[in-house]
């Protein structure tokens, strides 16, 4: 292991989350076989912002890393490790990086850099980083993992913020960050690596259309006394019929709520069990939130329906929902 590795290892040990009020939120609920730590979350707040940085949406399983990405990686890498405005590195060094960080290919100085900032002079490669100093780097939040032949499979939900590196998302204020896009990982474990993981492959969705969740929208209803916050993006349209009704401006989502006499949503099925502030789905596109319980004056049925591509992020925006819902007091969420 090189020096910088070594050194960058001692930076990662002292990088501490630092408590924050009205923290961000995140998906409740998560399905781990793996716990995430400082190197796991410091090596995918790495490949990931050079990913996002690049516009790079996928790396197959056994594909060589492409220069656009590995250069982005070294770059993401000095600038969080060292706070370096610039670095002159080595071909050693670069290949240190290299095979740290990728599961497959092997690194060989190019003739000229993927981009203006990276420069190829005297077989060293020479990085200009200042452009990160006012770029909001991204970090990842990962809500499902599972082991399977070796390699760790992750679900996360990435999202981008200004001066927090290795910062868990649960400690950063909901001002200061803003949720990007969903994102499959596959990783190995890579004992004596620079985090002691090896990127196998990674695909990111589509970028989220209102994941600034600050901006987002309350709304009330003082004879019911209730209310909810919601995404910016949605306007309430007339709906009738006892309902409230909220749709994005291209008609591509809706959001109904509909109040109900309680216990009236589970006439049908005679049970009520495990009920409260449930989330199910109900086909492609289309999800379903229902609020009941003991002492309750109404019944809330919540149905979202969106693009069916894009359930990660949709999903996402309903469990925010469910924590904001408020009736006479009571939080439902």
């Amino acid at each position: 292991m090189t020096k910088r590795a070594v050194s960058a290892l001692c930076a990662l040990a002292l990088a501490l989350p630092v408590p924050a009020a009205l923290a961000a939120p995140t998906r409740q609920g998560r399905t781990m076989e793996i716990q995430e730590d400082e190197g796991l979350r410091g090596f995918l707040s790495t490949v990931m912002s050079a990913a996002v940085l690049r516009d790079l949406p996928a790396l197959e399983e056994g594909e060589a890393p492409g220069a656009e990405l590995a250069e982005a990686v070294f770059g993401v890498f000095e600038y969080n490790m060292f706070g370096l405005d610039s670095v002159t590195l080595t071909e050693s060094e670069c290949a240190g990086l290299y095979s740290g960080i990728f599961a497959s290919g092997a690194f060989r100085m190019p003739e000229e850099g993927s981009c203006p900032c990276v420069k190829i002079e005297d077989g060293k490669m020479v990085m200009d980083l200042s452009e990160l100093n006012e770029t909001p780097l991204v970090g990842a939040c990962v809500y499902e993992s599972r082991i399977a032949d070796g390699r760790v499979f992750m679900k996360a939900d990435l999202y981008t913020a200004w001066g927090y590196y290795m910062t868990d998302p649960g400690y950063i204020p909901e001002e200061d960050l803003t949720w990007y896009c969903s994102a499959e990982i596959c990783a190995e474990a890579g004992e004596g690596e620079l985090f002691g993981w090896k990127l196998v492959s990674y695909r990111l969705g589509s970028v989220w259309q209102d994941g600034a969740l600050s901006e987002w929208k309350e709304y009330t209803d003082e004879e019911s006394a209730w209310s909810v916050s919601l995404p910016s993006m949605f306007g309430e349209s007339s709906a009738g019929g006892g309902l409230r009704e909220w749709q994005t401006a291209d008609g591509s989502a809706t959001l109904r709520a509909e109040f109900l006499p309680p216990m009236s949503v589970f006439t049908e099925s005679g049970t009520n069990e495990g009920l409260y502030g449930t989330i199910t789905q109900e086909g492609d596109g289309r999800l379903k939130l229902v609020f009941c319980g003991e002492g309750l004056e109404a019944d809330c049925v919540l149905t979202l329906e969106f693009p069916p591509d894009r359930l990660d992020e949709y999903s996402y925006y309903l469990e925010i929902i469910r924590n904001s819902f408020w009736m006479r007091g009571m939080p439902y969420g």
